[in-house]
């Protein structure tokens, strides 16, 4: 596959950008929405489950970060939910319901979906299943 150093690193730095924003937000959450003036979530269960399958998609990027040739499903689910975050994010933005900095975080999702897009044009012109 070409470019197969750069889709590596892609992937790493994919997981651990999940990882750490997700163990950032489950940890942090309780000053962080404060200093952002914003009020805590009503029920937080929802907000932690979200970041949980956020953690947990972290490492199917890591899987394919050590096997680019498969997985290729985890990347795709991984666009869908990368462009979900971006959306809801930046709606929320427009809406007034959350601090402009958080949607930053959405814009750093979109920029890996189209990467993890490239990724997948690659694979399949490469040949690989895609």
């Amino acid at each position: 596959m070409p470019k197969r150093e750069y889709y590596t690193r892609l992937f790493l730095v994919g997981a651990i950008w999940n990882w750490v924003a997700a163990a950032t937000f489950m940890v942090g959450y309780p000053l962080i929405f404060p200093a952002l003036r914003m009020p805590p979530p009503t029920y937080p269960v929802f907000f932690l489950m979200f970041l949980a399958l956020c953690f947990i998609f972290g490492n199917g990027y890591h899987w394919v970060s050590r096997d680019l040739g498969r997985n290729h499903g985890i990347v795709r689910l991984g666009i869908i939910g990368k462009l979900i975050v971006f959306a809801g994010l930046a709606w929320a933005g427009l809406t007034g319901q959350i601090h402009p900095i958080l949607v930053l975080p959405g814009v750093v999702d979109l920029v890996f979906a189209f990467l993890y897009v490239g990724f997948l044009r690659t694979a399949a012109r490469a040949g690989g299943s895609a």
